[in-house]
């Protein structure tokens, strides 16, 4: 038996502070550095964020090359826009949570074609410059072989255009 029980207990104790303080510390640092890859924005991208989309919080940035893609919140969306490295707006793309959140004709034109009956497993509205449009990502349900496997699921991308044009797209 140990001359010293409290003493391990002691030692344990500040393990665990120790481990809480390098926890805190990393998350403060993560926070710096997207503090700071925010602020390394081109003042013109920043610029033309802001004018785009005024009210919002940028969440994150990615640089991919000679493009700027900001992740925010926009009208309770999560939202991602890029731009080029001159500040030209490219695209922007957000999430659509139901499918009783979409457009009259655009809801028309899902519940028109020959997936109306599969399952929607994401939504997401693509606005480019010129045009914009909505994403379907679909699957036809939980078709499980005798080996409890989705040995029969298949999936498909869905297109639908402001004017309710439908392309398909086969998913891997």
């Amino acid at each position: 038996m140990s001359k010293r029980p409290w003493k391990k207990e002691k030692q344990k104790t500040s393990t665990l502070i120790l481990s809480i303080c390098i926890l805190l510390i990393s998350a403060c640092h993560s926070n710096l550095l997207l503090a700071k890859s925010v602020a390394d924005l081109p003042p013109v991208v920043a610029q033309s964020f802001s004018q785009q989309y005024p009210h919002t919080t940028i969440k994150s940035v990615k640089k991919d090359n000679n493009t700027f893609t900001l992740q925010f919140i926009n009208n309770n969306r999560a939202a991602e826009a890029s731009f080029s490295q001159d500040g030209k707006w490219l695209q922007t793309t957000t999430r659509i949570k139901h499918a009783s959140k979409l457009p009259p004709n655009i809801k028309n034109a899902f519940d028109s074609s020959q997936y109306a009956s599969w399952y929607i497993n994401n939504i997401s509205k693509c606005e480019m410059p010129n045009e914009s449009s909505y994403s379907f990502e679909i699957s036809n349900g939980n078709l499980l072989d005798s080996d409890h496997s989705d040995a029969f699921l298949q999936t498909r991308r869905l297109s639908i255009d402001r004017n309710g044009g439908v392309k398909i797209y086969q998913l891997q």
